[in-house]
């Protein structure tokens, strides 16, 4: 069962609307512009390292529409999924995938999550360790985790092979926004590493891996329209001009029901 509680431990009216009156219109909405999952393989390596284990606790922070949080679920754990949005919160309120664990919603700052002290197993964030503090959410990360829990952080991204859908769109992206940092894939990851040992971590174990998604064209339209370069600096109408020239490329380069989107996949695994 999924609640959505606020830092005062209260069902929100904004959520409580949307449950009871609207959840069969929100979860199809859901269906149609979920953001891309992380593969199984990663997973199975957070495992492997004692991250994601059937019957642990873990808070998820910055979840999002969730989807980091619900694998785990999906996997046995329990799991309390943490947003600053409301608007987020409301997005992951989805009717319940198959899941042997539990898994509750809470709004609260990554920073600042108001949880008690060393009550969970893990703490995980999947996409969203570069939009905290980087230093407080390790102290608060601490803090939470019981003695020898542990912080697993994954990050994917796209990989413009050439001739690709990935190649494609940054090159429409740089047409309309040319000062977009096409090397943002260069993110230093090295240095959370870094960041993580000076508020107390220890063992820090991290790798990558590539991976092949298959995303329907609409989802990867609207992750393209829900990224740093498009929606967050672009005004609307150049928004949706980027939009329209997407979708004729993509149906005149890439035609079929999914796009084969190369990724690479960052995770990260430290003890506290």
């Amino acid at each position: 069962m999924t609640y959505f509680y606020n830092k005062n431990g209260r069902l929100t009216l904004l959520a409580m609307h949307n449950c009871l009156s609207g959840l069969k219109e929100l979860g199809a909405y859901l269906a149609n512009t979920g953001l891309i999952d992380f593969p199984d393989e990663l997973f199975q390596r957070l495992s492997s390292l004692g991250v994601g284990i059937a019957g642990q606790h873990l808070v998820d922070l910055g979840t999002g529409r969730g989807n980091f949080a619900r694998a785990f679920a999906a996997r046995g754990c329990s799991v309390t999924a943490l947003d600053r949005s409301p608007d987020m919160l409301v997005e992951a309120l989805q009717p319940e995938s198959d899941c042997t664990g539990s898994l509750n919603y809470l709004q609260a700052k990554a920073e600042d999550t108001g949880l008690p002290d060393e009550v969970f197993d893990c703490v995980v964030a999947g996409q969203a360790w570069h939009l905290f503090d980087r230093l407080k959410a390790g102290q608060e990360s601490r803090r939470l985790l019981k003695h020898g829990g542990q912080i697993a952080i994954a990050q994917m991204d796209w990989v413009p092979r050439s001739g690709g859908p990935a190649e494609a769109t940054e090159e429409i992206i740089q047409r309309y926004n040319p000062d977009w940092n096409i090397l943002f894939r260069q993110s230093n990851y090295m240095d959370w590493s870094r960041q993580l040992g000076t508020t107390g971590f220890r063992d820090v174990q991290e790798a990558t891996f590539n991976t092949q998604l298959a995303v329907a064209p609409d989802i990867w339209r609207q992750r393209i329209r829900a990224s740093a370069g498009v929606g967050a600096v672009l005004p609307r109408e150049m928004a949706d001009a980027l939009d329209s020239d997407l979708a004729a490329t993509l149906e005149d380069k890439f035609p079929g029901e999914m796009l084969h989107v190369s990724h690479k996949v960052f995770y990260l695994v430290a003890r506290g």
